[in-house]
């Protein structure tokens, strides 16, 4: 008989947090990243289109993005991803996610960095996370997905309003209205 689990979906999430704390750990500030839109328009310091970027720490690959465009301010503090067609992260070399949304603002200064316009992450598992909007805030180790969560793990599927994933503590928290909704296996006579 097959038996369900509940914390499935929440491990998938935390899972989430702990690879993108790794990734894009470094020294806390600023606990939001401050928008595009806030500095007047000029050209980019850099502009890339159809780019493709590995980060490494120690010569490990952490993570990879593709994205029809990347632009860096002229300050050098913001790198704006656009259209981002797959971000892998990995684990000591494994792939543990794959995401893709529509833009990635990331505050080089903090290491904070929100990612908007469907969300959508999956495991190599088939596990997937849905999203209209997440936040990475580097300063106390949190992902939030302020604008609700909708995840699917196996047979169960999780929804919620919001959800607060704690990296340090390895806490989640989901609130408003969360439901759970399990596939059950048919009867047997």
């Amino acid at each position: 008989m097959r038996r369900f689990k509940v914390v499935v979906p929440l491990l998938v999430v935390l899972a989430i947090g702990i690879v993108i704390g790794r990734v894009w750990r470094d020294p806390p500030a600023s606990p939001t990243p401050r928008t595009q839109q806030a500095q007047p328009a000029q050209p980019p310091a850099i502009g890339l289109r159809q780019a493709s970027i590995v980060l490494r720490h120690k010569g490990t690959k952490q993570a990879e993005v593709r994205a029809a465009s990347v632009a860096v301010s002229r300050d050098l503090r913001y790198a704006v991803f656009k259209r981002i067609e797959k971000v892998t992260l990995y684990d000591k070399g494994q792939v543990v996610l794959l995401l893709s949304t529509g833009e990635i603002v990331l505050d080089r200064t903090t290491n904070d960095l929100v990612a908007r316009g469907e969300v959508e992450i999956a495991s190599p598992q088939g596990d997937q996370l849905w999203a209209p909007e997440a936040r990475w805030v580097n300063a106390t180790q949190r992902l939030v997905f302020p604008q609700g969560v909708r995840l699917k793990v196996g047979g169960a599927e999780v929804t919620a309003s919001r959800l607060n994933v704690d990296t340090r503590l390895q806490v989640f928290v989901l609130e408003g209205g969360v439901d759970i909704t399990f596939q059950l296996p048919t009867a047997r006579p």
